[in-house]
């Protein structure tokens, strides 16, 4: 009876982790989803990270998901808020000051469109003045937690920020024209995410 037990308890064990690594298998090509709260309205961002270890956009998103996990983005502003777009994760209401990590520019080849999401960074002043200017590599890879929510199409950001998603939810709606300067993200929750750890480069 003993070695029945133990013969059923492995066999439990084995269909356990079976299951376990059926779902791993399925959640690794799934795209992650991070829910943000707010007293204004909610906002779902789909993340597009690629299968491929150095697709485009991924460093970005490893750091995103890491933020999301650890806490970063509860309590932080939305700091921006126009008809264009809608700009949040900075720990001050003025957005001066994000997560202390900075990550590597990566070039997405993706318009800016109503619902897209992507990085905030820093615009070299020489190249706003000539487009035909090296960047200087400190404004060129100065994205960090901040991120945008475009409204409507962006096209000063195409090819020249990080895109990494899309967004949905009420704050794309009539709460987008309520929304203030300064309301804080009050809850945040990972949706969905792939099993591998997100460990950003810098």
């Amino acid at each position: 009876a003993r070695n029945r037990l133990a013969s059923m308890k492995r066999e439990l064990e084995w269909n356990q982790n079976e299951k376990t690594k059926k779902i791993d298998e399925l959640n690794a090509h799934v795209s992650p989803e991070v829910l943000f709260k707010t007293e204004s309205g909610d906002l779902t961002i789909t993340l597009a990270e690629s299968d491929d270890p150095d697709g485009p956009a991924n460093n970005a998103i490893a750091q995103f998901m890491a933020l999301a996990q650890n806490g970063f983005y509860k309590g932080a502003y939305i700091y921006e808020v126009n008809d264009k777009l809608i700009k949040m994760g900075s720990t001050d209401e003025e957005g001066k000051e994000g997560a202390k990590q900075k990550i590597p520019y990566e070039k997405t080849h993706r318009n800016n469109v109503a619902g897209v999401v992507g990085m905030v960074r820093d615009f070299d002043p020489a190249v706003t003045a000539n487009p035909e200017a090296v960047e200087d590599a400190k404004y060129l890879n100065s994205a960090d937690s901040r991120f945008y929510v475009c409204l409507q199409h962006v096209p000063e950001f195409d090819e020249k920020t990080i895109a990494i998603g899309t967004a949905s939810g009420t704050l794309m709606t009539d709460a987008a024209k309520k929304l203030k300067k300064g309301t804080k993200i009050t809850d945040v929750q990972i949706l969905r995410k792939r099993p591998h750890p997100y460990e950003p480069k810098t």
